[in-house]
């Protein structure tokens, strides 16, 4: 009996010392207007949370109940949401999935310099792959629509990488039934370029400068024509 016992205790030992197996769960970004962005115009970005294997997608139809993730980008050329540096609300800087029906974002706080944005659902079972509200915004049963945020261009520049990631308390993702997965980050690149009235007014002034620069050439060649 004492022997059997100590089994048991080394097995519970093992089991609680051996490292848990990362979950599935991957935030992904969509652009559906493209991935170029103006400066001084905004973009929607969807996030979506993937499950990639059968457990993780059950997970995601039994109910999500609340998201907390960082926003940021990185690389050459900046963004920002359009009511920057006011706090971000919705719809001008953000819209959640309906039900995820108490979503709150805030300014920008290291390591996250474009927002934070927390999701919660207040619907008994969570937000659920299976709902209306999912497929309608391009969800399906494997990939959960959370919020589209609306990304405006700064300063031009190729490539931006925008990131969407947990904010790293360990508590960042709630399911229904009480369960705290980890997500792995989702990334997409953009390119922001100068507006087009911007690139007009250079196109112009190119021009003006050229036919300048022939107008004098010209000129120089009919008063030496006319001095021989």
């Amino acid at each position: 009996m004492r022997f059997r016992m100590l089994a048991v205790l080394s097995a519970a030992a093992w089991l609680l010392s051996a490292p848990m197996a990362p979950a599935a769960f991957q935030f992904v970004l969509t652009a559906p207007s493209g991935t170029t962005v103006n400066v001084g115009a905004t973009i929607p970005v969807k996030i979506f949370l993937n499950g990639s294997t059968p457990a993780d997608q059950a997970t995601l139809a039994g109910g999500i109940q609340s998201v907390a993730m960082g926003l940021s980008f990185s690389g050459s050329g900046s963004v920002k949401y359009p009511s920057s540096p006011g706090v971000p609300g919705s719809p001008t800087d953000f819209t959640a999935n309906p039900d995820f029906n108490n979503t709150f974002g805030s300014s920008p706080a290291p390591p996250f310099n474009f927002m934070t944005l927390n999701t919660t659902s207040l619907i008994a079972g969570g937000a659920t792959t299976g709902s209306a509200n999912n497929t309608i915004n391009g969800g399906t049963t494997s990939s959960l629509y959370l919020a589209t945020v609306n990304v405006q261009g700064v300063t031009n520049g190729t490539p931006l990488t925008f990131t969407v990631d947990t904010q790293g308390t360990g508590f960042d993702i709630f399911t229904s039934t009480g369960g705290t997965p980890t997500a792995s980050a989702g990334q997409l690149t953009l390119t922001v370029v100068p507006e087009p009235t911007s690139m007009a007014l250079v196109g112009f002034a190119a021009t003006g400068f050229v036919g300048s620069l022939w107008r004098k050439r010209r000129k120089a060649q009919t008063l030496a024509a006319q001095a021989v």
